[in-house]
């Protein structure tokens, strides 16, 4: 699994990174015997210093699975932890609808 992780309109910081890296380590369940290199997983972290806001979006692409979760508040490690918990979600429905197809009988 390849992570890409980006930073827009704030400065990139050691704890977040690892924050993040900690998280998504999760997502490595739902790929099974899939290509390692085949997966990206691309999070922007973004900030708004005008409005105190905050914008995390998660990207998962993977031969079997294109999933978007996009979320934003006013604390970042929180919305980190909530954004990928959404992820989580929508690539475990994705990864049943995958085995249910399957698995369906012809």
């Amino acid at each position: 699994m390849q992570a890409d992780l980006t930073f827009r309109g704030m400065e990139p910081t050691e704890a977040i990174e690892e924050f993040v890296s900690k998280n998504i380590i999760k997502f490595k369940k739902y790929f099974g015997k899939e290509d390692p290199d085949a997966t990206f997983v691309h999070i922007v972290l973004e900030g708004n210093h005008n409005h105190h806001m905050y914008m995390v979006e998660i990207r998962v692409k993977s031969p079997h699975f294109d999933v978007v979760a996009k979320r934003e508040g006013k604390d970042m490690y929180p919305l980190i932890d909530e954004t990928v918990k959404v992820m989580d979600r929508e690539l475990e429905k994705a990864k049943r609808k995958l085995v249910d197809e399957i698995q369906k009988p012809r």
